[in-house]
This record gives structure tokens, C-alpha cells and sequence, in this order.
């Protein structure tokens, strides 16, 4: 955007100035002066913004990754997959699982347990008739439960669930952020298409004119005005590509492919 805001600035200059002899000399009024004044201020100001955004996205970047290379390589598209293997879903899905686990375990530990006992016992039976064995069968059985179990089991099932609910919550965020991705890639691959075909037939139209001005057809001014609409169509068409590569970013995003 820097390369082609400085572009138009170059014409935009080169315009006034041809402007400006022309209306001295008679031949173009002050109206047009001015109004070629007033593109060359545009220019300067769409440059100067440029190059904020430019500074303000390399300080951006050098604060995450260093600093910038001078030819940074777009990301690719990556392909559209199933939403349960995006890498937030599947941690918040195995979070979900360790606190149903969890609260399982606890559940278990804190259910009446009945305890059951086996035992044998010798007794004399009389003087002179020896000794008889009994064997022992008994059971217990508690008459409470463990309150403390049963509260750490309590709160462990209130815990499972609120994973379970979280995570249902982000597998519909991240369905309705997907959707959107898709649609804003659409969008811009359209307006790319759209720049690109706008740009082509500007380029062809403007071949046309320097033929024109070359056999003495069609003015400097002229030559020069269908150059600065050429190089606005450039400009778009460098945004649309911005904003295109932009969206290949949000949508690799949305599919959990970290950039």
C-alpha cells in the first residue's frame, strides 16, 4: 500500500505542476488548479496514513515475533476440518472428561458400604468331649454416610457439569466464528476478483491512451489523469489483497491453525 500511495503522490505532483504551468499560461483554469491542488494534498495524506499503518503493524509484529523480514510469505489457506478437531474444543472436551472422572471416583468413594465378615470359633463342648468349631458369618452395615465425602462428591458433579456446559458454550462460539470466517474469505475473494478484472481493463484502457498521446491524439493532461486512475485502481487492488490475506488469517484462526 506504501509503494502505491507513493505512486499516486508522484502523479498527483507531476499533474499540479503541469496544471499549474498550464493556467498560467492561459490554457487551464483556476478551478482546475485548485482541484489538482487538492488531489495532491489527498495523496500526501493517503501516503502519510499508509505509512502509520505500516509502522504501527511492523511495532505490532516486532513485539510478538521480532523483527520483521523485508518479504514476509502470506499464510496459506489451510483446509476446512471438523470442528471437533479444533485444539480449544478438544482441551475443553478432555477438561469435561477429567472432571466426570473425578467425580465419579469421588461418588464411589462416598456410597454406603456394607462390610461383610468371616471368622470360625473353637469351643469346648464338655469335660472329656472335646472341642467343636463354628464358623462366623457376619455383616455391617453403616447407618450414615460420610458427610464430607458426600460433599467433595457433590461439588466434584457441579464442577463436571459446568465443564460440560463450557464447553458445549465454546463448541457453539467457535461453529458461529467459523461460519463467519467462511463468509468474510467469500467476500473478499469476491472484491479480490472484482479489483483484479478493474485493474486489467484500466491497464488495457490506459495502454490505449499512451498510443493515443504518442500520435498526438490525446493530451499530457489527459495521458496523466488516465495514469492516476490506473494507479487508483492499483490501490484498490492492493487493499483488496490486504484484506483478502487478512481473511485467510482470520479463517486459518477460526479452524485453530495458529499463524
Amino acid at each position: 500500500m506504501v509503494a502505491v500511495n507513493r505512486d499516486q503522490l508522484a502523479i498527483a505532483t507531476t499533474t499540479g505542476s503541469q496544471v499549474a504551468r498550464l493556467e498560467a499560461a492561459g490554457e487551464e483554469s483556476r478551478r482546475d488548479l485548485l482541484l489538482a491542488r487538492s488531489e495532491t494534498a489527498a495523496a500526501a495524506a493517503r501516503l502519510s496514513q499508509a505509512e502509520a499503518e505500516l509502522a504501527r503493524a511492523e511495532a505490532a509484529y516486532a513485539a510478538l515475533a521480532g523483527a520483521p523480514p523485508n518479504d514476509l510469505t502470506p499464510e496459506i489457506l489451510t483446509r476446512r476440518s471438523s470442528i471437533e478437531d479444533h485444539p480449544a474444543l478438544r482441551a475443553a472436551s478432555d477438561r469435561a472428561i477429567a472432571a466426570d472422572a473425578r467425580a465419579r471416583a469421588l461418588a464411589y468413594g462416598a456410597r454406603i458400604r456394607p462390610e461383610g465378615q468371616v471368622g470360625a470359633r473353637r469351643e469346648r463342648i464338655g469335660p472329656g468331649q472335646g472341642s467343636a468349631t463354628s464358623l462366623l458369618l457376619g455383616i455391617r452395615v453403616p447407618l450414615g454416610r460420610n458427610q464430607l465425602a458426600v460433599a467433595d462428591a457433590s461439588g466434584a458433579r457441579s464442577e463436571a457439569l459446568a465443564a460440560v456446559a463450557e464447553a458445549a458454550r465454546l463448541r457453539a462460539r467457535l461453529i458461529a466464528e467459523q461460519a463467519a470466517a467462511q463468509r468474510r474469505l467469500g467476500s473478499a475473494q469476491t472484491a479480490l476478483d472484482a479489483a483484479e478484472a478493474r485493474r486489467s481493463a484500466l491497464a488495457q484502457s490506459f495502454a490505449l491512451t499512451q498510443k493515443g498521446q504518442r500520435e498526438g491524439e490525446i493530451g499530457f493532461i489527459e495521458a496523466l489523469r488516465a495514469r492516476q486512475t490506473l494507479s487508483e485502481a492499483e490501490r484498490d487492488l492492493a487493499a483488496a489483497k490486504v484484506a483478502y490475506d487478512a481473511a485467510i488469517s482470520a479463517f486459518n484462526q477460526a479452524m485453530g491453525v495458529l499463524p
